[in-house]
């Protein structure tokens, strides 16, 4: 096919894809290639090390049955295979997808006996276009007028974002352009505008972030001169960044929690491995700990906090190849993690936010963006599925809550076939309505 794997515009976009797409089948790309030869090239790139060959010893071997016309040792995943380990893997997904099945040719075969039949239910209504309004639709809310406010003064993704005294903080890591970025802008509904803070010390994507006591904190993530253990702090009341210390490891990907005052950085990745640490930072001593490891690793999870639990969402734990839809909890009382109902659906790099005691995951991917919406209960343990954002998101600057809704902040988004760019509008869900609405486009 004579292109690399994964190809971006810029280096940022190619990290990008390497560490959230999954590969393009050989054969996609060429057609005419050999299928032994196309499975032999596929096995030499899998991102996991232990689906790849042992050793340049065995390609060669495979190679030489290749060209010999001898049955080669890798096997191509066939369709077949591919849908036995999703249902194995996703057993609640499966099992609901059979029930819809059964039901709806229950409910088709009852609509054939009556049309049959020629008989039609006593209960049935009549419903004209012209005269009435159409059974259902009388109890359906109403959308709620479009949001004023502006979108973002840029594009932006794989940041961090939080709320302090009803103001919106917005740090980009990633606009779309050669290199990274180091911004700091504030929202402020009072005026209904942005503004442009002091940039952040040092460029980073994916870290983890959260706020306690009227501070933003930044932890890890990653840049070009290689991954961060830094903590970063900014304080608004002095309008500047301070340095704290630095965390025990160096991570991009974690997931940030805070939790009894404490700053909790979850998981994560170090680039040859995904990790299960959890390292927890006291702001009145300036120390790090070490708290009880993950039940197994995850990188590119989201983290929520309700009541005095934190719950840590999806990610994956395989070099970035397999998102999952494992829900862990920590609780402080113990100090142990337990698991609880897996998420409808696997995903990594989504966002969370917490409202009224429940959980909401937004978007993230699974072998693609996704634009889903669900909701987590975690007094019942139940999961159920919302309305669809207006546009898929994954990798943004995370969800927070403001004026009462919920609001989506950046994040990338496929713009053409081949090409993903950050976005710079605000997805906002109203749960009063249950409808979501788009930031309009504006200059600074």
């Amino acid at each position: 096919a004579r292109k690399p794997p994964f190809a971006g515009r810029t280096i940022e976009e190619t990290l990008h894809k390497v560490f959230t797409e999954e590969l393009t089948p050989v054969r996609r790309l060429n057609p005419k290639a050999p299928v032994d030869l196309a499975t032999i090239c596929g096995k030499c790139l899998e991102k996991n090390p232990g689906r790849r060959y042992g050793s340049a010893a065995e390609v060669r071997e495979d190679l030489d049955r290749f060209l010999e016309g001898k049955p080669i040792r890798a096997r191509a995943r066939g369709p077949l295979d591919r849908a036995w380990r999703f249902g194995a893997r996703h057993k609640l997904v499966c099992a609901l997808t059979a029930a819809l099945f059964v039901l709806s040719v229950i409910l088709l075969s009852m609509a054939a006996r009556e049309q049959f039949a020629g008989t039609k239910p006593a209960s049935a209504t009549t419903f004209s276009p012209a005269t009435s309004t159409a059974p259902g639709l009388a109890g359906l809310r109403r959308a709620p007028d479009k949001l004023i406010a502006p979108s973002m003064p840029l594009l932006s993704a794989s940041g961090a974002s939080g709320v302090i005294d009803g103001r919106l903080f917005v740090v980009t890591g990633l606009d779309g352009n050669a290199g990274m970025r180091a911004y700091l802008h504030l929202y402020d509904p009072a005026t209904n505008g942005w503004s442009v803070l002091p940039e952040p010390p040092v460029t980073r994507s994916g870290p983890a972030f959260g706020v306690i006591a009227g501070k933003f904190y930044v932890a890890g993530g990653f840049s070009l001169e290689g991954l961060h253990s830094r903590l970063d702090v900014y304080d608004p009341a002095a309008g500047k960044w301070l340095k704290k210390k630095d965390m025990p490891t160096a991570r991009t990907g974690s997931a940030g929690a805070v939790l009894n005052g404490d700053f909790y950085v979850i998981g994560g990745s170090v680039g040859t491995n995904v990790l299960d640490r959890v390292d927890v930072y006291d702001p009145v001593t300036d120390i790090w700990r070490a708290s009880a490891p993950l039940p197994a690793p995850r990188g590119a999870s989201t983290a929520a906090t309700v009541g005095g639990a934190i719950y840590v969402i999806g990610g994956h734990d395989d070099f970035h190849t397999e998102s999952r839809n494992s829900v862990f909890v920590f609780d402080l009382a113990t100090g142990k993690w337990s698991s609880r109902t897996q998420m409808l659906v696997p995903r990594s790099n989504a966002a969370s936010v917490v409202f009224e005691n429940k959980i909401y995951i937004c978007g993230g991917f699974y072998g693609g963006e996704s634009a889903s919406f669900l909701c987590y209960d975690p007094q019942t343990d139940h999961w159920r599925a919302m309305p669809s954002m207006p546009a898929p998101r994954y990798q943004g600057d995370g969800a927070q809550i403001l004026n009462g809704r919920i609001w989506v902040i950046g994040g990338w988004n496929t713009v053409r076939p081949g090409q993903s760019l950050p976005a710079k509008t605000i997805l906002v869900y109203d749960p009063r309505s249950g409808a979501w609405s788009e930031s309009v486009n504006r200059s600074l």
